[in-house]
């Protein structure tokens, strides 16, 4: 399925669930987004804020995207995003706030931009410089492991690339 008629399903599909008065925005990033698949066959990025935390609603959005193939899916809580906030999605830190301010938000009002307006230079920098850091073991760990094709190779120098330049 193309990506087009994957974000209208997504969505369309969200009409026989109770899940989007609970929802504060879904964002969609990442190559597959920006028609960039650098290996072919990349995962769908998903953002999903939520309104509240509770097991019943959890539970319903995980079988919700069991529908779904392919999909690198993060959550994170309306409240997390409160003053003062250390932000972070996974192993990705404040600069990440950056991506989900430009993401295509195909559900809701994305918050992102206004909170990225609040976070200090120096926050960013600094998280960049540890995803740096990460990225760099990451390839190393692949290396060691045999596991390091071309195709994530490419991906990786390209997040390195961008990163090193992101932080000058």
């Amino acid at each position: 399925m193309n990506y087009k008629k994957f974000k209208v399903k997504f969505i369309k599909g969200l009409d026989q669930t109770t899940l989007k008065e609970h929802i504060r925005c879904i964002l969609m990033y990442g190559s597959q987004d920006r028609k960039d698949d650098v290996y072919s066959g990349s995962d769908v990025d998903i953002h999903i804020l939520l309104k509240r935390s509770c097991e019943p609603l959890l539970s319903e959005l995980k079988n919700y995207l069991n529908n779904f193939n392919n999909l690198d899916v993060g959550i994170i809580f309306e409240d997390e995003l409160k003053i003062p906030f250390s932000f972070q999605n996974g192993s990705q830190g404040d600069y990440f706030l950056y991506v989900f301010a430009y993401a295509d938000c195909v559900f809701g009002h994305n918050p992102y931009p206004k909170a990225m307006s609040r976070l200090p230079r120096n926050r960013v920098k600094d998280s960049l410089m540890f995803r740096i850091k990460e990225n760099l073991w990451r390839v190393r760990e692949m290396y060691l492991n045999s596991s390091l094709t071309k195709a994530v190779l490419r991906k990786y120098v390209a997040r390195l690339f961008l990163n090193v330049l992101l932080v000058n």
